[in-house]
């Protein structure tokens, strides 16, 4: 799992690249980025091709986190991809606001 942070706004965008398969990486970013300051983020899973059980309690415990913390998170996935059947099957895909285009995801803060 590869872990780029970039920041667009007040958006705080997680690139992720690789099987999430929960190494702790992403809670670690996470961290960073809130004790930085940030609330607002974008997990760009569109470059997943596979969440294991452990990687989706990786994903909700960082959104618990981050929660918290009164801030909030979007996700953003490849249309038809793994992670995104995995989401439906799990009934994730009711909890989270979902995207497949960053610009509507970021949009959405604002409408």
């Amino acid at each position: 799992m590869k872990i780029k942070v970039r920041k667009k706004g007040k958006v705080q965008i997680l690139e992720l690249r690789g099987n999430l398969t929960g190494d702790g990486e992403m809670e670690q970013k996470v961290r960073e980025v809130l004790e930085a300051g940030g609330r607002l983020f974008i997990f760009n899973m569109a470059e997943v091709p596979f969440i294991d059980s452990v990687g989706l309690c990786q994903t909700i415990s960082c959104t618990k986190r981050i929660r918290e913390r009164g801030g909030s998170v979007k996700l953003m996935l490849a249309d038809g991809g793994k992670v995104q059947e995995i989401l439906k099957i799990t009934g994730l895909d009711k909890v989270y606001d979902i995207f497949s285009d960053e610009e509507e995801a970021i949009a959405s803060w604002i409408s």
